[in-house]
């Protein structure tokens, strides 16, 4: 999805990109937590949890992060290629991974894996009822969308099943708070927390993203919609993070 700009205030950090040495640390302080998932966070956050300020309004309220087996190979592609434009953009482009404290997780329960998921059909019949039951004019756009569904062909990945619920659901969400505009992506500060509630009214605790379906940033990332869900939780300070680096080492001519 294309949020544009105006929907996309929550704070990235700094944009810089990371530097060979700079990639070589995140890689080594990620290379102990292979299989579990890491997101980076400004440096007053102590805990992770669904408690903090999320001033998106477009995209789902959720514990955003990466999964570290797809980052380390990108950081070891930076230190062997050096500084390429446009290398990686998941790593250097977005400016999270410039925030300064790091916490790596896993997460346990029912996920939507994008490149992977073919429920919509069914999804899709369990949020029409759900906003039946409440009267909302959602229930007609889950029916439309249902009824598109079930006629086209579908599979997993870009545009597939993951797709059509990601953007089904934006448009049911519009419907139910009665938002009207000519942007094809609106705004509310009410939004992200429907966008929640609806994963969770599915039974998902979080969503695996590798199609670049669910906000449309980044190609790869992990989004937990229930606290409850997250485990092992491990907090440290981010040495990819500018308040982080080392001092310059002095040097003797």
């Amino acid at each position: 999805m294309d949020w544009g700009d105006a929907a996309k205030t929550t704070d990235r950090g700094d944009m810089t990109p990371l530097d060979v040495a700079e990639a070589g640390r995140l890689e080594e302080a990620l290379a102990a937590h292979a299989g579990r998932w890491v997101s980076f966070q400004p440096g007053g956050v102590e805990t992770l949890g669904l408690d903090h300020d999320y001033s998106n309004e477009a995209t789902p309220k959720a514990v955003y992060g990466f999964e570290v087996d797809l980052l380390l190979p990108m950081l070891r592609g930076i230190q062997e290629r050096g500084r390429k434009k446009g290398f990686h953009y998941l790593v250097d482009g977005f400016g999270f991974v410039r925030r300064e404290a790091a916490f790596t997780y896993a997460a346990e329960g029912p996920m939507v894996f994008s490149d992977s998921y073919t429920g919509v059909l069914g999804d899709l019949e369990a949020l029409r009822d759900a906003l039946e039951g409440r009267g909302s004019p959602g229930a007609d756009v889950a029916q439309r969308w249902l009824r598109s569904a079930s006629r086209r062909e579908r599979g997993t990945g870009c545009r597939g099943d993951a797709w059509l619920l990601v953007n089904a659901m934006d448009k049911m969400i519009d419907a139910h708070l009665g938002l009207r505009g000519d942007d094809p992506f609106l705004c509310s500060p009410e939004k992200p927390g429907l966008w929640n509630e609806m994963f969770r009214e599915l039974g998902y605790a979080a969503f695996v993203d590798r199609d670049a379906v669910l906000t449309g940033d980044l190609r790869w990332q992990t989004a937990v919609f229930d606290a409850g869900a997250l485990r092992g939780v491990e907090r440290m300070d981010n040495p990819a993070a500018i308040s982080n680096a080392p001092p310059p080492g002095r040097r003797f001519g």
